[in-house]
């Protein structure tokens, strides 16, 4: 997709992603139909207008000038305090609740330590464990001692961005991350091949005559990459600089601090020697620097996201919608708003959305996916039928046994990325 498109491409009304081609997902809120990237984004949504907070959306965009804190500034997270709003990310753990959510902003390992050290400092927090491979994050607390608004808040005071986890929404922020990446470093590669033609040559050609004098076509040379490569620090080395930035904010050092400042260091000097007339010039050492990270990076994006999407990959077969027969006939709900003893009714080709147990005769499932069995399976009145399943023969009616969250498919999930989060003792 070009950039112009891009450009013009709606935006989800819920995250401001970009929305995906062929993709009209819809919920009224503050009296107007908006649109959606994703079922989950759209399934949030619904509970915050379900709960009665649109106000929300009415004011989370609004910044006090004078930079309130405490309550004031936690206003915009309040509303993921709400139990209808956390159906869809937070799950009961004994006494205690975890959240899973994604991180925004993560450039290199210590990011992810600065999340996890600053929220294990907050009280009531019992485990914070967060993914360097997909930045996933798994924060376990105390909901006597310490709100789910607090832990989105001390995400944001140090810079970062925290949202409910949702499989489609994390593809969509690294694919965006990939492609921004992948423009700016298409960028720094283009304009470093004047700049480091023009140093090649001045090595074998260039020098100072016998006065110290540059010839008049070295001198042009150094002002014009001096100008070239400023653009491209500017450009394609702004995320070093933000991050850079962030860290000395908050008094911490990350991997973008000794790059920045070496990069600073040798542009000052270049320019010092361009500005002087004589002196040694770093210019094709500054810009084959921004490309090489930058390529690295983005080498790195491409395996987050193979890394998520094998993870997710059970996740995104789950429906987010479910037929519920109720006394007035067959009506779609949300999968969040299912409770155990809920009579579904599903059609051939569909999805198991949870788990349940078998009301009709008889049919055929696919569980292929949860076991590897290639054959499909027969289920009959009262065998139990597992999340995730496809359903083969005809129509029929399964009841709920174990919601969304606590579901097999979820159970699998969560032990998978456990097991990728898992790190010796002397590591933690």
């Amino acid at each position: 997709m070009t950039k112009p498109a891009r450009a013009l491409a709606k935006q989800c009304f819920h995250c401001a992603l970009p929305i995906p081609p062929d993709t009209d997902i819809r919920v009224e809120v503050l009296g107007a139909s908006q649109q959606f990237c994703s079922p989950g984004c759209a399934a949030v949504a619904q509970s915050i207008v379900g709960a009665g907070l649109d106000d929300y959306y009415r004011y989370r965009d609004k910044r006090d000038p004078s930079g309130a804190t405490g309550q004031e500034a936690q206003a915009p997270y309040a509303v993921y305090d709400h139990p209808e709003v956390q159906k869809s990310f937070v799950r009961q753990a004994g006494d205690h609740r975890e959240a899973s959510l994604i991180l925004e902003g993560i450039n290199c390992s210590a990011c992810l330590w600065l999340n996890e050290q600053h929220l294990r400092k907050l009280d009531g927090i019992i485990d914070v464990q967060i993914d360097a491979n997909s930045h996933q994050a798994r924060v376990t607390w105390d909901p006597e001692q310490l709100r789910l608004s607090t832990i989105l808040q001390a995400v944001a005071d140090i810079g970062f961005t925290a949202h409910p986890f949702d499989p489609t929404r994390r593809e969509q922020l690294l694919e965006d991350q990939k492609t921004r990446s992948i423009e700016r470093l298409i960028f720094a590669g283009f304009l470093m091949m004047p700049v480091v033609s023009f140093q090649i040559a001045g090595y074998w050609i260039g020098g100072p005559d016998e006065s110290g004098a540059y010839p008049l076509f070295e001198s042009l040379g150094r002002w014009f990459m001096l100008v070239v490569v400023t653009i491209v620090m500017a450009y394609s080395g702004q995320d070093f600089f933000r991050g850079a930035w962030r860290d000395l904010r908050h008094r911490q050092l990350g991997m973008d601090v000794p790059v920045v400042i070496g990069l600073t260091t040798a542009w000052i000097g270049s320019a010092a020697a361009t500005f002087l007339g004589h002196g040694e010039v770093y210019f094709d050492s500054i810009v084959m620097f921004i490309f090489f990270v930058l390529l690295a990076r983005v080498w790195e994006l491409r395996g987050r996201l193979k890394s998520a999407n094998a993870l997710d990959a059970t996740l995104k077969i789950m429906p987010r919608v479910a037929r519920r027969v109720t006394a007035d006939g067959v009506e779609e709900v949300s999968v969040l708003d299912l409770s155990p003893g809920d009579i579904l009714r599903l059609l051939p080709g569909e999805n198991v959305p949870v788990d349940g147990r078998m009301v009709s005769a008889a049919s055929t499932f696919d569980e292929s996916l949860l076991t590897g069995e290639a054959l499909p399976v027969l289920r009959r009145r009262g065998d139990p039928v597992v999340g995730g399943a496809c359903n083969i023969d005809q129509p029929v009616e399964i009841e709920v046994t174990r919601l969304a969250d606590n579901s097999t498919m979820m159970e699998i999930h969560q032990m998978i990325a456990r097991g990728l989060n898992a790190r010796p003792k002397y590591a933690q």
